[in-house]
């Protein structure tokens, strides 16, 4: 089986953070979320990785192979949507695939249930109106809708999927849309209305796009506050900061993320978070 994972984005939610560390390789407790993924997905004989923002970054962390699977880079020069980043990957898929988002933390156990039939990997949630919800007729999903207004099930898309290969003759059918783009849950609708998905149920998921997403998996994996072993920070900062390679934070500071190599000598009034990025 091979894992096409979209590692092509540039992150602008958690900028300036992004500016210098593509997304995939934001850390989370001092390792980053693709190696989180990648470390999941032992069981594949293949990683093809879609590459864009700061590739050369990803190339030279993950290598051409990773706990001895092979690893394959296919660059989107154009970011022109998830369904665009799979045809950009589509000369290397000879079986049926696994795609993921780059920047989620998912549940191991889901993983692999999701490797044991085409399906698309759906969460129960609170309020599904912020996600893509999917819809069940019976036991059978039918339809996959962004953001609805008036949902009918509490079943988010996450971002996790297994296509059949004959998912990628229908990705020319993908049509443009309103953002722009060619989107990954359009090919799911068109996979629903041929039958060739099913879904699998995850017991966990975590987004980490957004610094407050950031701040929730260091707090799940018991990691706040976190500070690199090679930064220092004053002894009055608070529980809520992540100090990222090579900081110096001289003056206290809370709710606050730094990026790598930055020194602070001042701090800045805000009541949202702060990303820290070369005061200094």
């Amino acid at each position: 089986m091979q894992a096409v994972i979209l590692a092509a984005g540039k992150g602008k939610r958690l900028l300036p953070l992004t500016q210098s560390v593509p997304k995939p390789l934001v850390e989370v407790a001092g390792k980053p979320i693709l190696c989180y993924l990648l470390d999941s997905l032992d069981f594949v004989e293949e990683f093809i990785i879609v590459i864009g923002h700061l590739a050369d970054k990803v190339k030279a962390c993950i290598g051409e192979s990773y706990a001895g699977v092979r690893v394959t880079y296919v660059h989107q020069h154009e970011l022109n949507g998830t369904a665009g980043a799979l045809k950009v990957a589509k000369p290397k898929l000879r079986k049926n695939f696994l795609v993921f988002n780059s920047d989620d933390l998912y549940g191991v156990d889901d993983i692999k249930n999701l490797a044991s039939q085409p399906s698309i990997l759906v969460k129960v949630v609170d309020d599904v109106r912020q996600y893509g919800e999917v819809v069940l007729e019976g036991d059978v999903p039918k339809k996959i809708i962004e953001k609805p207004l008036y949902p009918k099930s509490n079943l988010a898309n996450i971002g996790a999927y297994h296509f059949p290969l004959r998912a990628v003759e229908l990705l020319n059918q993908v049509p443009l849309s309103s953002r722009g783009e060619y989107e990954i849950t359009d090919l799911v609708q068109l996979c629903f209305d041929r039958n060739l998905l099913s879904y699998t149920l995850a017991n966990f998921w975590m987004p980490v796009g957004t610094p407050d997403q950031l701040f929730d998996a260091h707090e799940i994996l018991n990691s706040l506050p976190y500070v690199h072993p090679s930064s220092s920070v004053h002894k009055d900062c608070g529980e809520r900061i992540i100090v990222y390679e090579g900081c110096k934070v001289l003056v206290p500071i809370n709710n606050s993320i730094v990026v790598p190599f930055t020194t602070i000598e001042h701090t800045v009034s805000n009541k949202d978070t702060t990303i820290y990025k070369n005061e200094k």
